[in-house]
């Protein structure tokens, strides 16, 4: 680059020296000059990319980015920052990598497609509107299904509705989806799930007991299936164990958000029984592939 500077200025020498005073003058010799000197210092900074006529867009994992004609554009699509110095960004739309997630708990299930809220001592643990929190787990579709991904403590609305974003751009392919939570069995999806980078891709545990794998759902009445209650110590299997961890409890008057409040009702007692009963008399564990 220095190089290219002094050869050039030299070649200017030699023109003022053997051109006539009238096509040439000193300042205008600095000026042409300078301006020389700074288009190679702007060169090694920038490079400045010129639109054609007809607009241009450029995509990467993060988005889509458009901008309009005949300015240059100077950035980088590398990142989640993009830096332009003529304002000429139009649009920039953000992949929404992630899933839509449809699903509900046997213990707080209410009716109609709604769940009711779990409750602490002073009353819903969470915000309005939130159920409960889940787990969701993405595990590698062929054995031993290893976990890759998890997002933890998710909020999972009253209406059944889950939303997980922000996934790694590594994550993409077929994985097995998994739901914990605090009290359910740990419930996978029946088959491995489709991540695609560009789209947001739904799920609904909801709608059949062919869902899960296994068939492992509870049916709730309407047509509407939910994850089965009572794993309060997430072993995998509604059993003595689960009941031996309400009994005590029981005694010691448990109030508040515990796993042993299986209807999240903030008080632990026999209608948390109840449900662990039921699922324990049906021999209900966890099915993996």
């Amino acid at each position: 680059m220095i190089i290219k500077i002094v050869t050039t200025m030299f070649a200017l020498f030699v023109l003022f020296n053997y051109t006539s005073p009238i096509l040439f003058d000193m300042k205008k010799i600095i000026v042409i000059i300078s301006s020389i000197i700074l288009s190679f210092a702007s060169q090694a900074q920038v490079k400045p990319y010129v639109i054609n006529s007809l607009g241009r867009s450029s995509q990467c994992t993060s988005g889509n980015v458009a901008y309009s004609v005949g300015e240059p554009f100077i950035g980088s699509l590398a990142g989640s920052s993009y830096k332009l110095n003529q304002g000429l960004l139009q649009s920039f739309g953000s992949y929404i990598k992630g899933f839509a997630i449809k699903l509900y708990l046997e213990g707080l299930y209410a009716d109609s497609g709604r769940m009711l809220q779990a409750q602490d001592i002073a009353g819903p643990k969470f915000e309005e509107g939130i159920s409960d929190k889940v787990t969701v787990e993405f595990h590698k579709a062929y054995p031993p299904f290893d976990l890759v991904y998890s997002f933890q403590d998710v909020s999972l609305n009253m209406n059944g509705n889950v939303s997980v974003n922000n996934f790694p751009d590594s994550l993409t392919g077929s994985y097995y989806m998994v739901i914990k939570s605090r009290n359910n069995l740990e419930t996978w999806s029946s088959t491995p799930v489709d991540i695609n980078i560009a789209l947001h891709n739904s799920y609904d545990f909801s709608l059949a007991a062919s869902q899960a794998y296994g068939n492992n759902l509870k049916p709730m009445g309407g047509n509407v299936y939910a994850l089965y209650g009572g794993d309060a110590n997430q072993d995998g299997l509604v059993d003595g164990g689960d009941m031996a961890a309400i009994d005590n409890a029981n005694v010691n008057v448990l109030v508040g958000y515990y796993p042993e409040d299986v209807n999240g009702d903030g008080l632990v007692d026999g209608s948390d029984m109840a449900i662990i009963d039921n699922n324990s008399a049906a021999v209900v564990f966890a099915k993996r592939p």
